[in-house]
C-alpha cells in the first residue's frame, strides 16, 4: 500500500501553483540593465546604500591637509583661507557618486578676490558630452556652452574610448540586483493572492500515474507540490 499524503483541494490548488510559478522563474534568464533608472533603485536599496555609506563616511572621516613641495606655508595659508567655505564632506559625498552613476558634477562658487563661497551639486541630465576638434568636451545642455575648468569639479569614473561617460561599479551587481527585484516581486504577487500563510505538502514521487494525474487536475489554481525527501 503507497504512503502518501491526502492534502485538500485547496492545498493541492495553492502549492501547485506556487510549484509552476518558482520553476517558470528559475528557468527564466534574467539579465540586469544599466540605465539611470536601474542604478537609481540600486543606490536607494537598503542593503545596496548601507554599503556606501560605510565606505564614503570612512574616506570622509579622513584629515586632509595641505602640503606644499618647499614648505611655503604663506601659500597654504592662502589656499585654506580660499577654500574654508568648502563643505568637504559634502564634496566627498557628491563625488563619489561618479562610482555609482559614471559621473558626478559639482559647481564651483566664486565670489570677489578668486574666493570660492561654497560649491553645489548639479544634475547630470544637466550635462553632456560633445566631439570637437577631435576631443570631448563637456557642455551645458540648458545654456548650450561649454563648462569652463574653473566652474565644476566634473568626475568620471573609469572612461575609456568605449565609455566616454564612465562606468558604474554597480556592474557585477546588476544581475543578482535583477534577480533580487524578481524574486520580490513573484513573493509579493504570491502573498497578495493567497495571502501570508501558504500551506506546503509533500507527495511522493513514485505514486502511480493516476495519482499524480489527479493532483495535477486538481490543482488548477496554486502553488507547491514538492517531492517527499
Amino acid at each position: 500500500m503507497e504512503n502518501t499524503v491526502k492534502p485538500s483541494k485547496q492545498d493541492m490548488k495553492q502549492n501547485f501553483a506556487i510549484n509552476l510559478a518558482i520553476s517558470n522563474f528559475m528557468s527564466t534568464t534574467v539579465f540586469g540593465d544599466a540605465s539611470d533608472e536601474t542604478l537609481e533603485r540600486m543606490y536607494n536599496d537598503v542593503d545596496i546604500r548601507s554599503a556606501i555609506n560605510t565606505i564614503v563616511k570612512e574616506i570622509q572621516g579622513r584629515n586632509l591637509e595641505l602640503k606644499s613641495k618647499n614648505n611655503n606655508t604663506k601659500l597654504i595659508e592662502d589656499i585654506n583661507l580660499r577654500l574654508s567655505k568648502v563643505n568637504f564632506t559634502s564634496l566627498v559625498d557628491w563625488t563619489m557618486q561618479s562610482k555609482w552613476f559614471r559621473f558626478a558634477v559639482t559647481e564651483i562658487l566664486w565670489g570677489d578676490n578668486y574666493n570660492i563661497t561654497g560649491i553645489k551639486r548639479q544634475l547630470r541630465d544637466y550635462f553632456d558630452l560633445r566631439l570637437e576638434n577631435g576631443e570631448y568636451v563637456w557642455y551645458c545642455t540648458y545654456d548650450l556652452k561649454p563648462v569652463p575648468w574653473y566652474k565644476a569639479i566634473i568626475s568620471v569614473n573609469d572612461p575609456d574610448d568605449e565609455d566616454y561617460y564612465g562606468k558604474t561599479d554597480f556592474e557585477p551587481l546588476l544581475k543578482i540586483f535583477a534577480i533580487k527585484e524578481n524574486i520580490i516581486d513573484a513573493v509579493n504577487s504570491i502573498v497578495k493572492k493567497y495571502g501570508g500563510v501558504i500551506t506546503w505538502f509533500t507527495y511522493n514521487p513514485d505514486s502511480s500515474e493516476d495519482v499524480l494525474t489527479g493532483l495535477i487536475e486538481d490543482a488548477a489554481n496554486i502553488v507547491y507540490l514538492r517531492p517527499e525527501t
